[in-house]
């Protein structure tokens, strides 16, 4: 075979070796504690990815108050999984500072299911669902 050709056959199948496997996307979700003003206490998201794909949950909190949010209720874990969860204090350190938790999870299969956090002060007699946020996840 002549060099250039071979070259050629090379340069081909390594671009092709390139395009087999890609790296699977974070789909990203922010909330902020403005979005829970006024009377909107009750927000829903759309997340659609593929599977093998991550969702990167930022959402504010400020338990210095004594609201938390609660642990991840997910209506399907076959499809979707929780990979890590944890809180983040605020940057600035002011006294009654919100600061942000953060969640990811990760698509496990097709199909559709649904997230819910409830932020409430978990006590007996505490405020429970003062705010509340779904993700409506599709997975394809």
């Amino acid at each position: 075979m002549k060099p250039h050709i071979l070259m050629l056959c090379t340069i081909a199948m390594l671009g092709l070796s390139g395009c087999s496997a890609g790296p699977h996307e974070n789909a990203l979700i922010e909330v902020n504690c403005e979005d829970f003003s006024g009377e909107s206490t009750v927000l829903t998201r759309q997340v659609d990815v593929t599977v093998g794909d991550t969702i990167e949950l930022w959402i504010c909190s400020n338990p210095s108050t004594g609201f938390e949010w609660e642990e991840a209720s997910i209506s399907e874990p076959s499809i979707l999984i929780q990979t890590f969860h944890e809180f983040l204090p605020p940057e600035d350190a002011k006294p009654g500072g919100a600061g942000q938790e953060h969640w990811t999870f990760e698509a496990q299969k097709s199909g559709d299911c649904s997230v819910s956090f409830t932020y409430s002060r978990p006590w007996e007699g505490g405020e429970k669902g003062v705010w509340k946020l779904s993700l409506n996840v599709t997975v394809s």
